[in-house]
């Protein structure tokens, strides 16, 4: 975030040594929130998506549009700090999660009848 914004940060950090850390804290989660819920609020709900603290799930095919606005919500939140000359573009991780086949719930169970079957046949 210092790389990013230094001077929001350094204003972070002389607010903390006058107000405290808790108090930071708690600006910093209602700012959180702030961003990500509304961003969340206005996925539309065919699309699957999921929050979670400071993450929104979504699909691959998804995921750069759920990136833009986030960018988008903290351009028009903090337009008096963020020029358009900043770059927002480290500032949200976009990562894939993922799980395989074979874990999905429904390829364990056909594996699990599977092997009962097969030891019932065996037995």
């Amino acid at each position: 975030m210092f790389k990013l914004f230094p001077s929001v940060m350094s204003w972070l950090n002389e607010k903390k040594k006058k107000l405290g850390y808790k108090e930071i804290s708690y600006l910093g989660q209602k700012a959180e929130a702030n961003i990500f819920v509304e961003v969340y609020k206005n996925i539309p709900d065919e699309q699957f998506a999921l929050i979670i603290h400071d993450c929104i799930l979504t699909t691959k095919d998804y995921i750069e549009i759920v990136k833009s606005q986030l960018e988008k919500r903290v351009r028009m939140l903090y337009n008096n700090v963020i020029t358009p000359e900043h770059s927002l573009d480290k500032l949200f991780k976009a990562e894939i999660v993922s799980i395989t086949d074979e874990m999905l719930l429904k390829n364990q169970s056909e594996a699990y009848f599977k092997e009962v079957y097969e030891n019932r046949e065996n037995n």
